[in-house]
């Protein structure tokens, strides 16, 4: 156990936490009160259903490889 991990306040953005999850490389996050108390956990699983539930279209419809660049010319 770390003496001071790396937490997120109840007051910190989805995007706060993505970024901490991203640059720590963590998969789940403390949440702790004003006074450092723990009072809850976030997971990335969780934010990627918030994420799904607030803009279902954009997820649904996005390619199975975005970016993706064909070797050859297709079409006739």
């Amino acid at each position: 156990m770390s003496d001071s991990p790396v937490a997120l306040s109840e007051r910190d953005t989805v995007a706060t936490a993505i970024g901490k999850m991203s640059t720590g490389g963590y998969r789940r996050l403390p949440i702790v009160d004003a006074a450092g108390r723990p009072i809850g956990f976030l997971k990335a699983h969780s934010i990627l259903h918030f994420l799904v539930d607030c803009f279902p279209t954009t997820i649904y419809n996005l390619p199975p490889t975005p970016h993706h660049a064909t070797d050859t010319r297709e079409g006739a």
